[in-house]
């Protein structure tokens, strides 16, 4: 188990290689954490195993779930650029 600076720092690190392939970084745990626990404890042998689950998985959600999503979105992605900025820049106020 890591210590919280330890989860930071391997975060970050992540973050900082992934921007330099030019990925765009975009967290959204409110949805991988409710299909990761949906999908909890099951075995997938192949892609087309994964098919019908997460078909049903994304049926399963309502309207709200979607609309909470989306907003909290723009919010995840404001703090990838305060992250980046400070990673990159030391200030978050260069690139604004």
């Amino acid at each position: 188990m890591q210590s919280g600076n330890e989860e930071n720092n391997t975060s970050l690190v992540i973050l900082q290689k992934l921007l330099e392939l030019g990925w765009n970084v975009l967290s959204h745990p409110h949805l991988f954490h409710s299909m990761q626990n949906s999908l909890k404890n099951k075995i997938f042998n192949d892609a087309d195993d994964v098919k019908s689950p997460l078909i049903q998985f994304f049926a399963s959600k309502n309207q709200k779930f979607y609309e909470h999503g989306i907003m909290i979105l723009s919010e995840n992605w404001h703090k990838v650029r305060i992250e980046f900025c400070l990673i990159f820049y030391g200030e978050f106020d260069k690139i604004m």
